[in-house]
């Protein structure tokens, strides 16, 4: 029992010393005097500090948590650890960092955490979500970070480091302790500082700040590890005292002139930073500075004091201190939201649970995290002592805004991390540990989404895009992606979207006019319905009560409301007195509001039943935690609707041209003074929108007359009963139409294309849309180049003579191409990440492509052999753009100096650094033909004039290069002074980028304009825009003609690189030596230097030409991207070996194989003598002739069957009738025939077979001698002499004695290649008809039939060969059919190479019969 009791007092006594009490907002100083240095603690908040000091009778109220003598040590910085309850301070002297442990009236003990700091670092900053510690070291001009982790829980924290001085500028501290427990020291940023001081860390959005003191003060940032390293602002003088409001996102800093000290500000947003004085002091030397709830509190070293600003009054007060003050913190937890959990560990296991069951019907909240991902709690997660039952679903960082369509279970989310929109399909019933499987479904179009939302009537998905300033729409696959509005889209920040009155509603936080839009989800009627100041700061976040038709949207510490009606009564409630952070999301949960903000956590109000008085502040949950989206899934949120798309609705709301609202204030803020009183201050008016905003809009109807192919304004189509969309489905108040995605044409039947055929267009790539387009030159529209797998396109090349397109993929590293008629796409190279590809220009007659890389290199690359070399590089300088000349045979080159462009400084104090340089074709004899160009970029050739454009002169400029007379290719000098002139001067503020030549007219791509413009070479002042604007990001131009048609030059033969060279030569470079390139009969030169190939990239499947088969639609031996479908076809008498099919349909996966691997096995029953291009077959059975491919001449021999002859004595042949059996008919098809000899009788021998060339003999009489006739006979038969053959492959007809006592008798002679009988009396192969026996007559032979034949490739030719007759007394020969093709059979045949005359018969006794040579 004792012991129980102990180890009880031990266990709590261990939890009170390692979790010291929660405390209350203080303000802490470091200060020093003559004997001491101490940090010490005001037990206040600066307002009520500023009360205090106001106060006649109320002083301020501070104590000393540590203190050491100022002789070893000097406090100069800290900053703190709220949930711990720990102090951070920076010790000049020791230069240590110290923790002190605050116990509230316990010992504070003062432990060291790190040694090593030089004495000139000021100022610290603490990470409390990843537990580190920054400071920048002017000594070592780096920024440092420790990783304190685990360290100093119960321990001394002693942990000294030394300095590697070998890393050299990159200088890495190491503890000398292997424990890597005990802390972790990392060089952040070690190169291009001078003298960083003050350093400010924003752990929420993973930002660090610093300001550094240097030539030219500047405050730059960077993501915690180093990377993303951008300008603040610049132009400062000895900025310090930095520090960061967390809820309002803005930065403040202090700069220190001679006896002046001024106070600044910007907002942290998505332009640049906009300083902003607040307040000056003079006779002061502001050092440090924090911010908490509107008050600056700053400590002053020339005066000794601390300086308190309130922002909102612009109220500043002194107070004097003993000592002099250096670093100050404000220790409140709203300066460290989201600090109570550790990143990666948000939740414990013990307080999740397992599923949460049926979550349509009994709904759940799902809440989405930059930081961990998306979670999903139940709807009672408000239920219960404070527990937040809550499950992850996905686990993924950078999740910001998400969309739920419950009627088809999807979830759908941005990341802002990968720049994409993710679809997940949610099951009924969401475990611990459940699995999803997301699908990226839209990846461009993207920059920055701040608002999602679906039509679940259509399943259409909306998003706001900050960075583009428009409203989008896709269908629920992410295909079909079109603009929506672009027209005075600021700063959109909120999207909702009610499909059962067919409206969507969005906010707009415009500074100069801050607003809440509406228009119909087809983009037509917008309307602004609150704007200007109606609004008490910006309104934020939306959602709507689709109960009771209520639109809710925030603005600043209020909650707005207002019935959807034709007047807005907005009426307002203070949703937390004491906070003014911005909310981020808002949703309804039934009576509920539920909504997240800056500082993290999800709050809970009842909107309906809770009064305006006494009723409790909003309730927080898990406030630790910080979200940027919250949406309810529930049936009651999605209420279901009929789908316009599937059942045509017309007319369900009167259609209004106007909304005529009033305007009319009720009442003003009432203000509360007692908190405790008042928590909810309302607020009610009404308000008049205008009639219609003039703002133009996507879908925007107009009285105008448009082109009906303007993508921008189509004309309402109306759907029919049945008619159907093939893209997108928009619904209105009033009825349903079709719509098209960006670049398509919406034809009367609801269908989509790409638009009208022309000879005549400008191809280009959309760095916005990462999509190709063509704009026609005669038509103000772009239409779509449709191709497949595309995620990037950052530049475009068109090659005249193969009429093909190449484009360069950023997002993949790789170059595509594509015919003009949209087919045989392929990869043509990939790339590894060390290669990195930015621009291309083709050289389309040597049939060249030069590849520009990102360290400013030329490659080459040869689209015969895909080899690539890089044939021009320098460290001095780095090209831009490269323009070829085939006809010089040489190339053209911007580029800039690389020792100019290193520092930024130097960049703008020194103007004309650009080059305009040239070379032959293969990189050879390099030239500056111009120097002193500001910032040459974009370059091409038209007719003897160079033209490029040069974006820091802000103009088109051009130069004569001299002219070649026919095909003298040796005049390629140029003046000896280049006079070059600016065809046109461009505003200040433009940035002209691409430029090409078509006609007389120039047309070039301004940046700012993000369109293209025209102007004419003679009258170049007068500039034309092509198209539309404000809505590209156009990074490459091309131009197509279908009347130029160019001549490709023809190279050498080379295994490598063949480059066309001035004189009419070429230059072959290979990979291998010189002496293997000349023994394969070639000359090559080696290039001594690393020729690429293509990588193979995971992912890209290669198609590979099998034997017997044919590719329909595509090339052999290319790469081709995930989805492509290829058909493969076996060749006429081939199927594949698995499927029995003669062809399959073959999709490359995302792994990079093939979905079959099926092999084209021969179907053929016959043998092939030779090969396809030379060779024969012989037929002896009936079968099918393919014709090999090529062949169109056949040499054919058809023979007939030999008839069989008769046995007198054989009783069944007697009694089955007259004759023997026939001999059968060999056919080639319908092209040759050659019939089969007569069967003999009793009393004469069967006739011979008619044919084509010659007919078969006759049997033999059975008085005259015993004996069949031959096939195709050519010697007539005399008293006993059998008749014989010279044709080939014809048999003599067979012979036996006419009785046991007399000689044996020799056969006939068969022509070439034919074979002797199988048994005595059995005729020849083949055709020979067979001896009769017992005095029968012998059978015919068979026709001779020869023809060449005029076929088709992979003709299929029925091939009949003819029986031998039967029955038959001796064995009659078949027929046979001889095909040869690339010769005469002669010269195929070996057997028929020897000429084997005949000789007359003999009497002999020998027992064979062999034809005698």
């Amino acid at each position: 029992m004792a012991k129980s009791a102990l180890v009880i007092l031990l266990f709590l006594t261990g939890c009170c010393s390692v979790r010291p009490a929660r405390q209350k907002i203080s303000i802490a100083v470091v200060t020093s005097d003559k004997s001491q240095t101490r940090l010490r603690l005001i037990r206040d908040s600066p307002k009520s500090l500023v009360q205090r000091l106001n106060s006649l009778h109320q002083g301020t109220k501070s104590e000393d948590i540590a203190r050491l003598p100022v002789i070893e040590h000097e406090w100069v910085a800290l900053d703190f650890d709220y949930r711990r309850g720990e102090y951070f301070v920076l010790d000049r002297k020791n230069s240590s960092l110290l923790v002190v442990k605050d116990h509230r009236g316990s010992f504070n003990r003062v432990q060291l955490l790190y040694r090593g700091l030089s004495s000139k670092v000021e100022a610290i900053a603490y990470d409390w979500l990843r537990r580190c510690l920054y400071w920048g070291d002017p000594a070592y001009r780096s920024i440092f970070q420790l990783a304190i982790g685990h360290m100093c829980k119960t321990k001394s924290c002693d942990t000294y480091l030394r300095e590697d001085g070998r890393i050299g500028r990159s200088r890495h501290l190491y503890p000398r302790s292997s424990n890597p427990k005990r802390g972790v020291i990392t060089t952040i940023i070690g190169e291009d500082l001078t003298a960083p001081t003050s350093v400010a860390v924003d752990p929420i959005n993973a930002k660090l700040f610093w300001a550094d003191d240097a030539t030219l003060p500047s405050i730059q940032s960077s993501d915690l590890d180093g990377r993303n390293r951008e300008l603040v602002v610049g132009g400062l003088v000895r900025p310090s005292g930095i520090t960061l409001d967390y809820g309002e996102n803005t930065l403040y800093w202090v700069e220190r002139l001679s006896g002046l000290s001024v106070i600044k500000k910007c907002g942290l947003g998505r332009y640049n930073c906009v300083p902003e004085q607040l307040s000056s002091v003079t006779l002061s030397r502001l050092f440090d500075m924090d911010f908490h709830k509107g008050f600056l509190i700053t400590t002053d070293l020339a005066m000794k004091r601390l300086i308190i600003f309130d922002t909102r009054t612009d109220q500043l007060l002194r107070q004097n201190w003993a000592g002099t003050t250096h670093g100050i913190c404000v220790a409140a937890h709203e300066r460290q939201p989201w600090a109570e959990l550790p990143l990666g560990e948000p939740f414990s296991p013990e307080s999740q649970p397992s599923s949460i069951p049926n979550i349509r019907e009994h709904g759940a909240l799902f809440l989405s995290s930059a930081t961990t991902g998306i979670w999903v709690t139940s709807k009672t997660f408000a239920m219960g002592a404070g527990q937040f039952p809550i499950l992850r679903l996905i686990r993924e960082t950078g999740l910001t805004k998400m969309a739920l369509d419950i009627e088809r279970g999807r979830l759908f989310y941005y990341s802002n991390k990968n720049k994409a929109i993710y679809r997940v399909s949610l099951p009924h019933h969401i475990k611990h540990g459940q699995k999803t499987y997301p699908l990226r479904i839209v990846s461009s179009w993207l920059d920055n989404v701040t608002g999602l939302a679906v039509d679940w009537a259509t399943g259409n998905l909306y998003w706001l895009d900050t960075g583009y300033h428009r409203i989008m729409i896709c269908d629920g696959h992410g295909g079909f992606a079109t603009v929506l509005h672009y027209s005075n889209i600021t700063l959109p920040q909120d999207l909702v979207i009610h499909s059962e009155k067919r409206l969507m509603f969005w906010t707009d936080t415009n500074e100069q006019e801050p607003r809440v839009e509406m228009s119909d989800l087809d983009g037509y009627n917008r309307a602004v319905i609150l704007s200007g100041n109606v609004f008490y700061e910006r309104p934020h976040a939306l959602t709507i009560d689709f109960q009771r038709d209520i639109l809710y949207w925030s603005d600043g510490p209020y909650l707005c409301s207002s019935i959807l009606r034709g007047t807005f009564v907005v009426t307002c409630k203070n949703r937390d007195y004491t906070s003014t952070s911005t909310v981020k999301a808002m949703d309804m949960m039934h009576d509920f509001i539920v909504w997240t903000d800056v500082l993290g956590g999800v709050k809970l109000a009842d909107m309906y039943t809770e009064g305006v008085t006494n009723n409790p502040y909003p309730k927080t949950y898990h406030s630790e935690d910080l979200f940027s989206d919250v949406l309810y899934y529930h049936s009651s949120r999605q209420m279901k609707v009929v789908d316009p798309c599937t059942t045509p609705a017309r007319d369900h709301v009167k259609r209004t041209s106007s909304t005529e609202l009033t305007v009319n204030k009720n009442s003003q803020n009432s203000s509360s003074s007692d908190v405790n009183s008042f928590i909810f201050d309302t607020v009610s008016f009404s308000y008049t929108a205008t009639s219609t905003t003039p703002m133009t809009s996507a879908r925007q109807h107009s009285s105008t007359t448009r082109s009906p192919l303007d993508v921008f304004s189509r004309p309402i189509n109306r759907l029919g009963q049945g008619a159907k969309c093939s893209h997108l489905c928009l619904q209105s108040r009033t009825w349903t139409q079709c719509a098209c995605a960006t670049g398509y044409w919406l034809k009367s039947d609801g269908s989509c294309t790409t638009g009208v055929i022309l000879d005549e267009f400008i191809i280009f790539a959309d760095l916005k849309t990462g999509r190709l387009f063509r704009q026609f030159i005669l038509l103000p529209d772009y239409y779509a180049f449709p191709v497949r797998g595309l995620r990037l396109a950052v530049d475009v090349a068109l090659c005249t003579v193969e009429k093909r397109v190449y484009w360069l993929d950023g997002a993949s590293n790789t170059i595509h191409s594509i015919f003009m008629n949209g087919t045989h796409q392929n990869v043509v190279f990939s790339s590894t990440t060390d290669f990195n590809m930015t621009q291309i220009t083709l050289a389309s007659r040597s049939r060249l492509l030069y590849v520009l890389t990102s360290s400013g290199e030329v490659a080459i690359m040869s689209l015969a052999t895909k080899y690539l070399l890089v044939v021009v590089s320098s460290p001095s300088w780095a090209v831009l753009d490269v323009a070829v000349d085939e006809n010089r045979r040489e190339i053209f080159m911007t580029a800039f100096w690389k020792q100019r462009s290193l520092s930024s400084l130097a960049r703008s104090a020194i103007r004309n650094h650009g080059l305009i340089l040239r070379a032959n074709m293969d990189g050879s004899d390099l030239q500056e033909v111009y120097t002193g160009a500001g910032q040459p970029w974009s370059i091409t050739l038209h007719k003897s004039y160079l033209l490029w454009t040069d974006t820091e002169r802000h103009g088109i400029y051009k130069m004569y290069v001299g002219s070649v007379k026919g095909n003298d290719m040796t005049n390629q000098s140029l003046l000896n002074t280049p006079l070059v002139d600016q065809l046109l001067h461009l505003p200040d503020s433009s940035s002209p980028n691409d430029v090409i030549v078509v006609g007389n007219d120039v047309y070039f791509t301004d940046r700012t304009k993000q369109a293209i413009q025209k102007i004419n070479l003679d009258q170049a002042t007068k500039v034309e825009t092509i198209g539309l604007s404000s809505l590209n990001d156009i990074a490459g131009l091309a131009y197509y003609n279908a009347s130029l048609k160019e001549e490709p030059l023809k190279p050498d033969e080379c295994a490598g690189i063949s480059i066309p060279m001035p004189g009419g030569k070429w230059k072959c470079l290979c990979y291998f030596d010189v002496e293997s390139a000349t023994s394969r009969g070639y000359y090559c030169q080696d290039t001594k230097a690393l020729m690429y190939r293509m990588a193979i990239v995971h992912g890209l499947c290669l198609i590979k030409q099998q034997a017997h088969s044919s590719l329909q639609g595509d090339r052999p031996d290319t790469y081709v991207l995930p989805g492509t479908v290829v058909e493969v076809k076996c060749d006429p008498g081939y199927f594949m070996e698995s499927a029995q099919r003669t062809g399959e349909k073959r999709i490359c996966t995302h792994s990079g194989t093939w979905s079959s691997h099926n092999v084209c096995q021969s179907s053929i029953q016959y043998k092939i003598n030779g090969n396809s291009k030379r060779g024969y077959v012989i037929f002896t059975k009936s079968s099918v002739f393919v014709v090999p491919q090529h062949v169109k001449n056949l040499d054919v021999i058809c023979i007939g069957g030999g008839g069989g002859g008769f046995d007198a004595c054989n009783k069944t042949m007697r009694a089955s009738g007259h004759r023997a059996g026939m001999g059968g008919l060999s056919s080639f098809g319908h092209y040759l025939r050659a019939h089969g000899g007569q069967g003999g009788s009793m009393r004469e021998g069967g006739l011979g077979g008619k044919g084509r060339t010659l007919f078969g003999g006759q049997g033999r009489l059975s008085s005259e001698c015993l004996g069949g006739g031959a096939a195709g006979e050519t010697t007539p038969s005399k008293l006993c002499q059998h008749g014989s053959t010279l044709c080939p492959f014809c048999g003599a007809g067979g012979a036996l004695p006419a009785c046991s006592f007399c000689q044996l008798r020799k056969g006939g002679c068969g022509g070439g290649a034919s074979k002797v009988g199988r048994e005595p009396g059995a005729a020849d192969d083949f055709g020979g008809g067979a001896t009769g026996i017992s005095g029968g007559g012998g059978g015919g032979g068979g026709a001779f039939s020869r023809k060449v034949v005029r076929v088709s490739p992979q003709e299929q030719i029925p091939v009949t060969v003819g029986k031998a007759g039967s029955p038959s007394a001796k064995p009659a020969a078949g027929g046979v059919v001889v095909v040869g093709w690339g010769a005469r059979l002669e010269s195929l045949v070996e057997a028929l190479k020897r000429k084997t005359p005949c000789k007359p018969f003999t009497h002999s006794k020998e027992k064979e019969m062999n034809c005698q040579a």
